[in-house]
């Protein structure tokens, strides 16, 4: 990997690294605790619920509590609560947002 990599102004680009499968947990972990605390705050919440809790796992306490901080108060609720979980278990992987559709709805409406 090329060292100007590590410098993307693009968050798109960022974040498409961070949820790669191809990058571990921990290396993740690294580079949103080597970012600016609003950015990597950002970026942790465009992840899907299981990478972001895969990644924050891996943070250091106090970072992650940095990163929480920065965070709006419902996304970091939500990773708190699945954190909750033992590291192997179904509850910290499940997403846990749902839609609701009220009967009588159309499909146009539920769009």
């Amino acid at each position: 990997m090329r060292r100007t990599m590590l410098c993307w102004p693009a968050k798109r680009r960022r974040l498409a690294i961070l949820s790669s499968s191809r990058l571990s947990p921990e290396v993740a972990a690294d580079v949103l605790a080597a970012a600016d605390t609003a950015v990597a705050a950002e970026i942790a919440a465009e992840l899907p619920p299981h990478a972001a809790v895969r990644t924050l796992g891996q943070m250091e306490e106090a970072e992650r509590d940095t990163l929480f901080a920065a965070a709006d108060e419902p996304q970091a609720n939500e990773w708190r609560a699945m954190l909750a979980h033992m590291p192997e278990s179904a509850g910290r992987v499940m997403d846990v947002r749902y839609i609701s559709f009220h009967e009588g709805m159309t499909a146009g409406e539920a769009m």
